[in-house]
């Protein structure tokens, strides 16, 4: 499926796939980032809060780097893209709400291929079929 880039709340044209999430029968709909220079999923905290997840309850995850750096904790959510089936994805849900809501290389890119053409303003996204 072929997408067109969005615009940014800066205004500026990025690869944004609008997104649906969920867990425990709670979700939000959320343009994510995909980012192929990220290694992981990233969830911000308030989106978390949105789907009633527990801090306190989680699993510590790897510390974020960068301009959002931070305690993360490890979350499981049903993903759901376009006409895809809805599947399971790992993020790293951040103590901060000044990172994005991102798909990464673990583990979006393992289930879809990405292919970016920041010259026409599109990226496609084709599920990857497993054996």
């Amino acid at each position: 499926m072929i997408f067109s880039y969005q615009k940014s709340q800066r205004g500026q044209s990025m690869p944004l796939l609008m997104t649906r999430a969920s867990r425990n029968n709670k979700f939000f709909t959320e343009y994510a980032l995909v980012d192929s220079g990220a290694g992981l999923n990233v969830l911000p905290h308030r989106l978390g809060v949105e789907l009633g997840l527990d801090w306190d309850a989680l699993n510590r995850g790897p510390n974020l780097s960068g301009n959002a750096d931070g305690e993360t904790k490890l979350v499981e959510l049903l993903v759901k893209i376009s006409d895809f089936d809805e599947l399971p994805l790992l993020f790293a849900w951040s103590i901060h709400d000044r990172v994005r809501f991102i798909l990464g290389q673990d583990d979006f890119f393992k289930h879809f291929h990405v292919c970016f053409f920041g010259d026409r303003n599109v990226f496609s996204v084709s599920k990857i079929e497993q054996a």
